[in-house]
């Protein structure tokens, strides 16, 4: 399963050659999108009703798989929302135990909880944002009104956009800055799990992964074709590495560093990482949500010490699936990144003010 993956992945990113193999995924995508279309037209069409919740409702989802950064922006949103009220997070747990059982978790402090269980994304959430509520599982209606219950002022619907079943009072979209369309394919052609058309019920668009102002405006031109909806613009901002020796690391300068991690956009990441001065001597791509066992580790130590490393860097999200009780012959650690909003920062507050607009009544 994972080497098929990885397989088709390649042959997305073009690094892998295979027509044959290309033209069969396309007939596949084909049938995937017509999925998508009839889905969203069944919604639209008010076929299939949503459910109401009595708490305003934040979407916040994508059209592509993977690689844009939801998890860091619940991190950034959530955290400007707290503020001004309790904050919910409903999560899928992809490719958790609690997924495959169909089940509902409420994550409290004193869970024993493990990425296995609820997720990688869910744990990272869970760990990182102490005083926002999360619950975990595939029927978010219910666990919507499970946070109604627990009094949430804010529910914050991670990976929203296809989970339509759920009424939403705003819709906010991730973008990748590189890839806006995902390769312009349906999965598993490509990386299009929804119709770009969708972006036309956006009530905002944040793209993720900005270099500079003039790549801001020409993704700002693009974007503007198929929705008018506001865009802002971040980009991960690299502050230091966080070692299992209990080193902080703000710089890597003269160091180098093999580094892998599971993500969707794994470039992405090995680009915040070269920022704070390393050398990336070796890299490891992992399939998306998966991690690493102790004897792949092992291996890839083998190579980064050949190739006269000095560290081992993963993602956060990485970091948490690691296999307890580690011994490896290098010092390993994860990058600790924030998202920031690096253009747009006007429409970012507007946003906030929005939010905090529909709250029931009156926060301090």
């Amino acid at each position: 399963m994972i080497g098929t993956q990885t397989y088709i992945t390649d042959l997305i990113e073009g690094r892998r050659k295979g027509a044959l193999m290309k033209g069969a995924l396309f007939a596949i995508s084909g049938l995937f999108e017509m999925g998508v279309k009839l889905r969203n037209l069944a919604f639209d069409r008010q076929w299939i009703k949503e459910k109401r919740v009595a708490a305003p409702v934040i979407s916040i989802g994508n059209i592509i798989a993977g690689g844009t950064g939801k998890t860091a922006f619940i991190q950034r949103i959530t955290k400007d929302l707290q503020k001004h009220g309790k904050v919910s997070i409903l999560s899928r747990g992809y490719r958790s135990e609690i997924e495959k059982v169909g089940g509902s978790l409420h994550l409290i402090e004193k869970s024993r909880i493990t990425p296995d269980v609820c997720g990688d994304e869910a744990y990272l959430l869970f760990k990182s944002l102490p005083e926002a509520v999360l619950f975990v599982g595939k029927d978010r209606v219910l666990n919507a009104e499970r946070a109604v219950y627990h009094e949430a002022d804010f529910i914050l619907l991670d990976d929203g956009m296809q989970y339509r079943s759920l009424h939403r009072d705003v819709e906010i979209v991730m973008l990748h800055g590189d890839d806006l369309y995902g390769k312009g394919f349906y999965l598993p052609r490509g990386y299009l799990r929804d119709s770009p058309k969708r972006l036309e019920s956006a009530d905002a668009i944040v793209v993720n992964h900005i270099h500079d102002l003039n790549h801001f405006h020409a993704v700002e031109k693009e974007i503007a074709k198929r929705s008018d909806a506001p865009v802002i613009g971040v980009r991960m901002v690299p502050e230091k590495v966080e070692t299992s020796c209990g080193e902080h690391l703000l710089a890597l300068k003269d160091r180098r560093v093999g580094v892998f991690c599971g993500l969707g956009k794994p470039e992405s990441f090995f680009k915040t990482v070269s920022e704070m001065g390393g050398t990336l001597a070796e890299k490891w791509i992992l399939p998306d949500h998966i991690g690493p066992t102790e004897e792949e580790l092992i291996h890839f130590v083998d190579r980064c010490t050949e190739r006269g490393c000095d560290l081992i860097v993963c993602s956060e999200k990485d970091w948490v699936k690691l296999p307890p009780n580690l011994k490896l012959s290098l010092p390993i650690g994860f990058l600790k990144a924030e998202m920031k909003v690096v253009t747009g920062k006007e429409r970012y507050e507007a946003l906030l003010s929005h939010l905090q607009s529909l709250l029931p009544r009156s926060m301090p």
